[in-house]
C-alpha cells in the first residue's frame, strides 16, 4: 500500500485549515493568535484569505462551510 500526500481542499494551506478549525469552534482573531502563537494581523490576513478561497463572504458562512464539508480539524477540547 502506497501513501501519499493530497492537497487540501480549496487549496487551503495547512495554517488556514488550523485558523478555520478555530474559527469554526468560535474563536475570536484574538483568541486565535494566542492559540497559534501568531500576530493579530497575521490571524486577519488567514481569515481573509479563508473567505476568498471558500467563496463566502463571512466568518459565519467559513465556519458552516468547514463544518458541513469536514474541512476542521481534530482539536483539543481547550484551545
Amino acid at each position: 500500500m502506497a501513501e501519499r500526500e493530497l492537497p487540501a481542499p480549496y487549496a487551503l494551506t495547512a495554517r488556514e485549515l488550523q485558523v478555520v478549525t478555530l474559527l469554526a469552534a468560535g474563536a475570536s482573531n484574538p483568541r486565535i493568535a494566542d492559540a497559534l502563537v501568531v500576530s493579530r494581523r497575521t490571524v486577519s490576513t488567514h481569515v481573509e484569505h479563508i473567505l476568498a478561497k471558500l467563496g463566502v463572504a463571512s466568518r459565519a458562512e467559513a465556519a458552516a462551510l468547514a463544518t458541513r464539508e469536514g474541512l476542521r480539524l481534530i482539536q483539543p477540547d481547550s484551545f
